[in-house]
């Protein structure tokens, strides 16, 4: 291996370069409980090196100092130190192989390779730092993996930037890296971006941290066809954003951590195009990771797929929401979700907030607009036990638990749809569902599960063949037959008024409910509010005059334990009665091939055979847009 030249050099830009390469596997993380916790500093500062050298680019490389040479097109550095750079390389690469860190200081730096990577670095923790006031580039062409120290068989190099160790990119520059053919910039270890301005454009995946990646206080702006930025190491894989500002466009996942992803400040501006609809094995979400923590950021997600997704558990502290999906869920996860705080406004949603497990809302604001339910735990069996979802069904604790903050739901499916239990302890609840019997505005579990309001308002209007209400201490009305633009009303004996709405659609019905025995309360239609609504329609404040006073009636009715067909189990609240099937309908067949066996007081219609093959029957447009990649 020839070592870096101590003097002054000037060298005509040639061609190709023999080189060796080396492997460094350092630690960078460390588990503390079930998160992963990221180790950010593992860069050497400027005293810890021992070496500096200048280098100048162009038709010819000027290479002042040791630990750099130069030969064929290829500017290799072989030793620890600082290494200077400047000027252009239009046909080139930067290789770097060293046992000690290396740090390339880019002080108007332009390299590009047709040849593929323009910085590939073999062996050692390296660091990029761009210079202040400097724009700096580096770009790929085809990967002939024609030097010595590429593999084509391992496709290393296979990114504009690439790194097998430690990578760490900084500086208050600007630092565009583009690759026509493949990756932006990819470290197989752990990759940090701080303070610096980076923009990518990518044919593959923008950025790839391997093992981690680490971002704070840096604006970094990524389009790409595949995901925008990823770790997807599935014993490591942890992502730690603070205070960035990122604008993200991808044909895939925005943000892909296989492991713990924590946001924390900035902001996050998303929007995936992946046309999930035709390819069922594509995943295109805003934001997907093994766990999600966020917390004071400002995110805005526009995704043909889920916004955010975890396939384990999700937690929102605080911030800012806004999600917006044309095929998938506003916030799902496979674990329990809980939010403490903050303000979530999911604008377009198949299903708004979903947990497989146990969903706690403890606090925030949260605005939510879907074409099936608004808030789902469990997922899982919908009509007569078959499964109208892609996601898998879990047969664990599916509690809903609401405990405080502020929710309107607009769902054309059920409003909260629990497999398991609706606990609600605090907080406003707003629920416009659907106008459609096949759904309920509150669905809870039937196994044993109920409904439990102890505190707070809740407020659910809607359909009334699938009405569901708590066990005790509630009104309602079956009767309101209320048209869109309607204001609805629940006020006490005197007229102060404990909740109130603007219908965005009809509702034929109404549940309400503040943990009291609701003595005296009143359900009306019309009248005059003395206080202004919000940006909802929903008035929880102030007194009411005039108005028609609807008819209360109990919740007695609904369609058995079996119901709709949205997300969740639909199971019915109160009698059943002599209920007998429509005689065209048929029933679908259980996976072992024979009819599910009936309820007592159900009988098959005669001549009725069920259909061959066990195939589900035929659901609502709305409602099978569920079938998502999870």
């Amino acid at each position: 291996m020839k070592k870096g030249i101590t003097m002054l050099m000037v060298i005509a830009v040639l061609s190709g370069c023999n080189m060796e390469s080396g492997v460094y596997s350092g630690e960078t993380a460390e588990s503390s409980g079930t998160f992963t916790q990221l180790d950010a500093s593992f860069s050497a500062s400027d005293e810890e090196y021992t070496n500096e050298c200048t280098i100048s680019l162009g038709e010819s490389v000027t290479i002042q100092g040791a630990g750099a040479w130069f030969e064929n097109g290829c500017l290799s550095v072989t030793e620890g130190g600082i290494y200077n750079l400047s000027g252009t390389l239009s046909d080139g690469m930067i290789y770097v192989s060293s046992d000690e860190p290396v740090k390339l200081v880019l002080n108007g730096v332009s390299v590009n390779n047709p040849n593929g990577a323009a910085l590939f670095c073999a062996d050692g923790q390296l660091t990029v730092e761009a210079a202040n006031g400097t724009e700096n580039s580096f770009s790929d062409g085809e990967y002939t993996y024609e030097r010595d120290f590429e593999s084509k068989s391992d496709s290393e190099p296979s990114a504009a930037i690439f790194a097998k160790d430690d990578l760490e990119i900084s500086g208050s520059g600007k630092l565009t890296v583009t690759s026509g053919e493949n990756n932006g910039i990819v470290c197989k270890d752990a990759l940090s971006v701080s303070d610096c301005s980076l923009y990518v454009s990518a044919a593959n995946n923008g950025i790839k941290g391997k093992d981690s990646v680490y971002a704070k206080n840096a604006s970094i702006t990524v389009k790409s066809a595949g995901d925008c930025i990823k770790t997807d190491n599935n014993e490591k894989g942890a992502m730690s954003l603070f205070g960035c500002a990122l604008e993200l466009n991808s044909g895939e996942d925005g943000i892909q951590a296989d492991g713990l992803l924590t946001l924390s400040g900035g902001t996050v501006n998303i929007e995936t195009t992946g046309n999930i609809k035709d390819n069922s094995d594509l995943s295109s979400k805003g934001i997907k990771a093994g766990e999600i923590s966020a917390a004071g950021c400002t995110v805005t997600i526009n995704s043909t797929d889920h916004s955010i997704h975890s396939s384990g558990v999700a937690v929102i502290e605080s911030g800012s929401y806004s999600l917006s999906s044309s095929s998938g869920k506003g916030v799902s996860a496979h674990g329990d979700l809980t939010v403490n705080g903050g303000e979530i406004s999911v604008l377009n949603s198949t299903e708004g907030l979903e947990s497989k497990a146990v969903m706690n809302i403890n606090g925030g604001k949260i605005n939510v607009f879907a074409t099936d339910d608004g808030l789902n735990t469990g997922g899982g069996t919908s009509f007569f036990g078959w499964n109208n979802s892609s996601d898998e069904e879990d047969s664990g604790d599916h509690t809903l638990n609401i405990n405080g903050g502020y929710i309107y739901i607009n769902a054309s499916g059920d409003g909260i749809d629990s497999n398991g239990d609706i606990n609600i302890t605090g907080g406003t609840v707003i629920v416009c569902g659907p106008t459609a019997d096949g759904d309920g505005p509150l669905d809870c579990g039937d196994n044993g599960n109920k409904i439990t309001v102890t505190g707070g308002v809740v407020l659910a209007l809607g359909s009334t063949g699938m009405m569901e209400a708590p066990e005790e201490n509630y009104i309602a009305s079956k009767t309101l037959g209320a048209a869109a633009g309607s204001v609805i009303t629940v006020a006490d004996g005197s007229g102060n008024v404990l909740a109130s709405a603007v219908l965005p659609k009809k509702a034929q019905g109404l549940v309400f409910s503040d943990g009291t025995v609701c003595e005296g309360y009143k359900i009306y239609v019309g009248g005059t509010l003395s206080d202004a609504p919000d940006e909802n329609g929903v008035v929880t404040s102030g007194t009411i005059n005039g108005g028609t006073e609807a008819e209360q009636t109990e919740v007695t009715g609904g369609f058995g334990n079996f119901g709709g067909f949205g997300g969740g189990q639909k199971p019915g609240r109160g009698d059943r009665g002599d209920f007998q099937p429509p005689e065209d309908m048929t029933f679908p067949q259980e996976a072992d091939g024979n009819p599910p066996e009936l309820p007592d007081g159900m009988t098959f219609p005669e001549n009725m055979t069920p259909p061959d093959g066990g195939s589900a029957p035929d659901f609502p447009e709305n409602n099978a847009s569920d079938a998502v990649s999870a």
